[in-house]
């Protein structure tokens, strides 16, 4: 993550999100989708009119403590499952599940 993310890719970031952020606050749609929003995630709906102020203070620093932080940790495992029993039919013909799955 740290070759990928550069200032540009930051500010490319940030600028996307702003877009979005200004769409919202000028239609009475946008700002009830986030009052709503702020309401339910962050429990004060307050919130969703300094949304634009904490998008544009956001740092490289605080993406770099956030990917260490939350992405970052751990090391992956592998899960494998075995069934203990699959019908007859879906061994046969199971592969054909995804082509009429619509």
């Amino acid at each position: 993550l740290r070759a990928y993310l550069t200032e540009e890719k930051l500010s490319a970031a940030k600028k996307r999100l702003l877009l979005g952020e200004y769409g919202r606050a000028y239609s009475p749609e946008g700002l009830a989708a986030s009052l709503g929003r702020a309401r339910w995630w962050q429990g004060d709906e307050r919130r969703a009119f300094d949304r634009i102020e904490r998008i544009e203070r956001v740092t490289l620093d605080d993406v770099r403590r956030a990917f260490e932080r939350y992405v970052a940790p751990g090391p992956r495992a592998r899960l494998y499952l075995r069934p203990r029993h699959v019908p007859l039919l879906v061994r046969l013909f199971g592969w054909l599940y995804p082509l009429f799955q619509r």
